[in-house]
């Protein structure tokens, strides 16, 4: 596994981030490390989760195959998916003290499949993920329709506040 950073990816006391790129394709992000902390440091101040402690996640950059696995291992489902997040238990420390939030893994080849596909920048799509990813691990989900419009709105307003377009904006090749 080639970790990118044993440490938090930008130097900021607030926020650690874990990143691990285990599949090289990401790299042709352009500045991946600093897309994925604005992503996430987006995702925590929408979903108000401010404090007194650092926030520590871990966030692994892999491959379909890999994503397939932990899918159908966690969720009984024999496909890749785009992101799966494993929230940690409340009240979780990292190694370095931080409250540890979770961990995220993300499938490249799906990612890049769904960007082509609506027409969007891999590096916004996967600004989108990470929130999407975040919010998940502090506890917003769309179980039901009110979850979904509040977590949709949530990452609607920090890909906003990154600059953004509304991820929910889909233009699909197919469409006219």
């Amino acid at each position: 596994m080639a970790k990118v950073s044993d440490k938090a990816i930008m130097p900021d006391p607030t926020l650690a981030i874990d990143l691990c790129v285990d599949d090289k394709n990401w790299q042709a992000i352009d500045g991946l490390e600093h897309v994925i902390t604005t992503a996430v440091k987006a995702a925590l101040s929408q979903a108000q989760i401010i404090g007194d402690d650092a926030i520590g996640l871990t966030i692994v950059l892999d491959n379909n195959s890999r994503v397939e696995s932990l899918n159908a291992d966690w969720r009984d489902k024999q496909k890749p998916t785009n992101i799966l997040s494993f929230p940690a238990p409340k009240h979780s420390r990292s190694d370095t003290g931080e409250a540890y939030i979770g961990d995220l893994i993300l499938a490249y080849g799906v990612i890049y499949d769904e960007a082509n596909e609506q027409r969007k920048a891999l590096a916004t799509h996967l600004c989108h993920l990470i929130i999407h990813g975040v919010l998940h691990l502090v506890g917003f989900d769309h179980q039901n329709d009110d979850e979904a419009v509040e977590m949709e709105q949530l990452e609607i307003k920090a890909m906003a506040a990154l600059g953004l377009p509304d991820p929910y904006q889909i233009k699909s090749k197919d469409a006219t």
